[in-house]
């Protein structure tokens, strides 16, 4: 690279770096050295306006500070007692015929007769009920108990009849 090479490449970044630094500090650029003729600012558009307008009112709305309320009430303050009874004045009598609390029966689930099996055997005809109910399928014999809930006392061709061991309750079952 030749020496003259050299001196025209420093003096143009030279020059480059104080432009850059005369736009940067808000000094005017010599009319020589400004690209063309100057213009006159366009007018502002009527959205720009609108928007600038709606931008003030949010700031004026943003800086209302509210006024301060105090609480209403006092969370670690309990209500006020009510007046105790004189020493002449009886408290009122509670009745000691309360109602004794019933013990409740839990409700009785849908059950439903599914089929009947049947198996011939030496001793004759052993029938089985297919029972469904609580989400299970139960296949129950006569005297059988299931569920923890129910016995199974007979079983005919066509119906199966159950005792609730809860409230001694007889069901019928049919086949549908």
């Amino acid at each position: 690279m030749s020496y003259a090479r050299a001196l025209a490449i420093v003096g143009v970044v030279a020059l480059a770096g104080w432009l850059a630094v005369i736009v940067g500090s808000g000094r005017s650029v010599p009319a020589a050295l400004q690209a063309g003729p100057r213009r006159a600012p366009a007018p502002l558009d009527p959205l720009v306006t609108d928007i600038q307008s709606q931008a003030g009112r949010l700031h004026a709305y943003l800086n209302q500070v509210p006024a301060f309320r105090p609480p209403a009430r006092n969370p670690f303050q309990f209500a006020a007692r009510p007046e105790p009874l004189g020493s002449g004045a009886r408290r009122p009598a509670v009745s000691a015929a309360a109602p004794s609390p019933t013990p409740l029966t839990p409700a009785r689930p849908p059950l439903r007769l599914s089929g009947i099996a049947e198996d011939a055997t030496p001793d004759g005809t052993t029938r089985t009920a297919i029972i469904s109910g609580l989400q299970q399928l139960f296949l129950v014999k006569e005297g059988e108990e299931f569920a923890r809930r129910f016995k199974v006392v007979k079983i005919g061709s066509d119906g199966v009849e159950l005792v609730d061991l809860l409230d001694g309750a007889t069901l019928t079952l049919y086949l549908r």
